[in-house]
């Protein structure tokens, strides 16, 4: 049943190429024309009879062996035959063919009769190893070793003598062939060879043109380079460019070492092994790309991490990072360096058991302000250390992204020092001399020092004579100069300034920031200023440290997300070409058509791509989808309006709309409303409850409509596969008034729609 269902395909689309009829009793093997064309064979003495072992003769030598086993086997047993192997044609050249007949028994068992039909099985095979290759493909890693795999599988199916992968140079002159799979006996040319030396048909490459010839010495465009040729065994060949981006890239070359009448099938059987190949080596340069910028972002990251960390360990002040109840979250060394405390007595809790029992409350309320977004400067308290008793601590804390990240110095010393100064002292001349902070007195009218204490000569190594009768004028760094110049005119005018910040020049050229309190009482300012300069470089470093967890984490999540997106993108965008290209090359009524028809499809495809990334990646606007996909067809801004409210669409949509734009709008530059001079088209959507959605596309003004005879590839997508990005559905009418076309379905929630309405107007306004 099998073997009859077979034949009956084969009769169907037209492969049975010959028939014969064997009297096995007198071995005679008559054949008709066809089956003696088809081996070679004189069709007259088919006709009157020949021996089987002449027909065996004709077999490729490689087969012939396998052939009477199988023909033995069938006489022995009876019944259904079916065999496949080469025959030598007329041309000399092998062909594949497969022999399916039936022996008829006599009563007693006697091979009698063997009659049976010839079967074309060589488009067949092909297709059979093409499906092979890809699955060979997809094991290999290495360009170079997927390139020799195609010029294997060609050069085996088509008994080549010679196949090869060519790269060319950025000129376009010169092609390398790395190397290549040779027939038996045959030469490499591995190696870098200049075009001009073997014809003149490199310009039909660079244009993307397959260069196809039966023999080198007849035809015009390689007749004259023969000699070269011949010296290098290649009597006839196929070269198969592949461009990038508008430039020659590859030419896979198929070389015979006699002249060769090439079929239409050969020709396609090879491009296609050399397009699927193609496909294999960009999916493996993207993986790798993909790999080394992970890898990239790894390192970066690594380094990042390390640095704050060489911080965090290093830091003679106390780190630390607390939630807004001012629970500690990670403290560096410097804590138990400080307050004798370990780690994990103090992460996981406030510090209030720390805290001196007269701070408490100041500091809860200063962890409120933080809480609230207030930054913290300079605040002190009390923490009870492990072996030293209380140790004051004066902060300096910011909040970010619900976090509070605090640096503290122990200024306990300090504290004690200044104490027992005013403890010794009531009298303010003692209190000037011994203060830390850099005390003034300033003429308002002058703007000349009257007198400064020692603190100036200890911060800043200028003498007091050096200061007093100068203006404050000539030791503020020029960045600074305006601002103290207003600070200066509020205290003038009477107001006091309670915290005013600038750079002080040193006796040895370097600058001291300082931090001014100052008021006013007659023409005189009163002022103090504190050397915050370590305060000022530690806040410094704590940001940094800050930026460098932030950015460790937004490495992180970028790395996480650009993975997911790039797999997803890359499957999403792969299918919708995979469709694009099978479902044009099914429609289309020849290969030229649908090489332009796939050309303008991906390139379409491409520029909603573009605009993706132009915006988020993850979506873009409506307005933004329309007249991007519009603007490679119109001539003039006033030939099409565009109305409907402010939407988001996600990217599938966003290229699914593009790309049914884009054949509604070639369809009307060819027979619709885009076709004259007055035809007109109007575009809009609206949002309606639930998410609803719908679209519509109506002409007018252009030819007379005429409904398709046949609908291809460009209706199905946009009746059917973009419609189901919105889970609807799309219908086109052919009115009178012109061609109607209307998408309905719902758009994703996660894109809710803007409230803001679009007006109708032109295309080339809506900006």
């Amino acid at each position: 049943m099998v073997d009859a269902e077979r034949v009956q395909l084969a009769l169907a689309a037209g492969a049975i190429i010959g028939t014969w009829f064997w009297d096995i009793v007198a071995d005679r093997f008559m054949i008709d024309e066809a089956f003696a064309n088809a081996f070679g064979l004189d069709p007259a003495l088919g006709r009157e009879g020949i021996p089987l072992a002449q027909i065996v003769a004709t077999v490729h030598p490689d087969d012939q062996a396998g052939l009477v086993v199988a023909i033995n086997a069938a006489v022995q047993r009876g019944g259904a035959y079916a065999h496949q192997y080469r025959v030598r044609r007329h041309t000399g050249r092998y062909h594949w063919l497969e022999a399916n007949g039936r022996v008829e028994l006599g009563p007693d068992g006697t091979p009698l009769r063997f009659p049976g039909v010839l079967i074309d099985v060589a488009s067949r095979r092909l297709e059979h190893i093409l499906n092979e290759l890809g699955e060979r493909l997809r094991t290999l890693d290495d360009p170079h070793e997927m390139a020799l795999l195609a010029s294997e599988t060609v050069g085996t199916a088509l008994d080549l003598s010679r196949v090869a992968y060519g790269d060319m140079d950025a000129a376009g002159r010169h092609m390398i062939i790395h190397q290549d799979w040779l027939a038996p006996d045959q030469a490499s040319l591995a190696g870098t060879h200049d075009f001009e030396t073997y014809g003149s048909y490199i310009e039909s490459l660079r244009r993307g043109e397959d260069v196809v010839i039966d023999d080198i010495a007849s035809d015009p465009r390689t007749a004259d380079q023969a000699t070269s040729f011949r010296s290098i065994a290649v009597r006839s060949l196929v070269n198969l460019p592949l461009m990038d981006r508008g430039r020659l890239k590859v030419v896979f070359c198929l070389n015979q070492d006699e002249p060769r009448a090439w079929t239409a099938d050969e020709v396609l059987f090879a491009r296609r092994v050399m397009d699927r190949t193609e496909v294999e080596i960009a999916r493996r340069a993207a993986e790798h790309r993909l790999r080394d910028m992970n890898a990239s972002l790894e390192k970066q990251v690594a380094a990042q991490t390390a640095e704050r960390d060489r911080i965090w360990q290093l830091s003679g002040d106390m780190l630390g990072v607390a939630d807004d109840q001012g629970i500690w979250l990670s403290i560096n060394p410097a804590w138990t360096r400080t307050l004798g405390w370990r780690q994990e007595e103090i992460v996981g809790h406030t510090s209030e058991w720390m805290e001196h029992p007269d701070d408490v409350a100041k500091t809860r309320s200063e962890i409120g302000h933080l809480a609230a977004g207030r930054e913290t400067f300079e605040f002190e308290n009390r923490f009870r250390s492990k072996e030293r008793g209380y140790r004051t601590l004066s902060w300096t804390a910011v909040p970010e992204n619900g976090l509070l990240y605090c640096v503290a110095r122990d200024v306990t010393d300090e504290r004690a020092q200044a104490v027992a100064i005013t403890e010794q002292s009531a009298a303010q001349e003692r209190t000037w001399h011994f203060s830390p902070d850099l005390l003034s007195v300033i003429d308002m009218r002058s703007t000349l020092f009257d007198r400064v204490n020692p603190a100036w000569t200890a911060a800043l190594g200028w003498r007091a004579d050096e200061i007093e009768g100068a203006s404050y004028q000539g030791f503020v760094h020029a960045d600074d100069v305006g601002a103290s110049l207003s600070a200066f005119d509020r205290v003038r005018a009477g107001s006091p300034v309670l915290r005013f910040e600038n750079r002080y020049r040193t006796k040895a050229g370097e600058w001291r920031r300082l931090s001014w309190v100052a008021f006013p009482e007659g023409d005189k300012l009163y002022s103090s200023a504190r050397d915050i300069t370590a305060e000022a470089e530690q806040a410094e470093a704590l940001s940094d440290a800050n930026e460098l967890i932030a950015a460790k984490e937004r490495a992180e999540q970028q790395q996480r997300e650009l993975q997911n997106e790039m797999a997803h993108r890359i499957k999403n965008t792969l299918a919708m070409v995979k469709a694009i290209v099978s479902q044009t090359m099914r429609h289309a009524d020849t290969k030229e058509e649908a090489a332009v028809t796939i050309d303008q499809r991906i390139a379409a495809l491409s520029s909603a791509q573009d605009l993706l990334r132009q915006t988020t990646y993850a979506s873009a606007t409506i307005h933004e989808v329309v007249r991007g996909a519009l603007k490679v067809h119109l001539e003039s801004d006033d030939r099409v309006t565009i109305e409907g409210v402010r939407l988001d669409l996600p990217s599938q949509a966003a290229l699914g709309l593009s790309l049914a734009i884009h054949e509604l709008a070639t369809n009307a530059a060819k027979y619709g409303a885009l076709s004259n001079e007055t035809g007109h088209i109007r575009i809009s959507w609206r949002h309606e409850a639930d998410d609803a959605f719908r679209f519509e596309w109506r002409e007018a003004g252009g030819p007379e409509v005429v409904k398709p005879a046949r609908r291809g590839f460009g209706s199905r997508l946009t009746n059917q596969i973009v419609p189901s990005y919105f889970d609807g559905s799309g219908e086109t009418a052919f009115t009178p008034d012109g061609l109607c076309y209307v998408l309905a379905g719902t758009l994703p929630r996660e894109t809710p729609p803007s409230a803001e309405p679009s007006e109708a107007r032109p295309v080339a306004d809506h900006e």
